[in-house]
């Protein structure tokens, strides 16, 4: 992202430690990463939000699905172009008198209609989109597990451990 090499890093961490000290640069080390972290997660969400506003698994799934089309299109297309080919060779052959034997061609009506209903019968090989309410379960599972880790985060703060030799408290 910011395209940082080990040298930036060292650098980065030998001014902090001066700065922040070694006392508090696990805190503060800490701190850093629980807000990247809620940072990273809330830049998902905006984004699976935005996905799922736009619908943009629809649009992909639509774009996938003409593009299955077409080239079902060409492929009949070809067929077509070769039951052509060979209807005009075996009509060659039959009006040849040299030749003595008449084949029995396949009507290219039949082809086209067998064609037509392999479509109606498997119309689509996409799964089916998930439901509303499957994606309210995910987005439920996926909040309470935020919540536990935010949960856990504050339970291994510093400032909510007790030292062992601290009788005070």
């Amino acid at each position: 992202m910011f395209d940082l090499g080990f040298a930036e890093i060292l650098l980065i961490a030998v001014i902090g430690l001066i700065v922040i000290g070694p006392k508090r640069m696990p805190e503060a080390v800490r701190f850093m990463g629980y807000w990247l972290g809620r940072l990273r997660r809330g830049v998902q969400n905006a984004r699976r939000d935005m996905e799922r506003e736009f619908g943009l698994d629809e649009i992909r799934r639509d774009l996938h699905n003409e593009s299955l089309l077409n080239q079902l299109e060409q492929e009949r297309n070809d067929v077509a172009r070769l039951l052509e080919t060979k209807q005009d060779s075996e009509d060659d052959a039959s009006n040849d008198p040299d030749s003595g034997n008449a084949t029995s061609r396949p009507d290219e009506q039949e082809m086209l209609q067998a064609f037509d209903d392999f479509d109606r019968e498997f119309p689509d090989t996409d799964p089916p989109p998930p439901t509303n309410a499957e994606r309210d379960e995910s987005q439920t599972r996926e909040d309470a597990e935020i919540e536990t880790l935010e949960d856990m985060s504050d339970k291994a703060s510093p400032g909510n451990q007790h030292n062992v030799g601290d009788k005070s408290k």
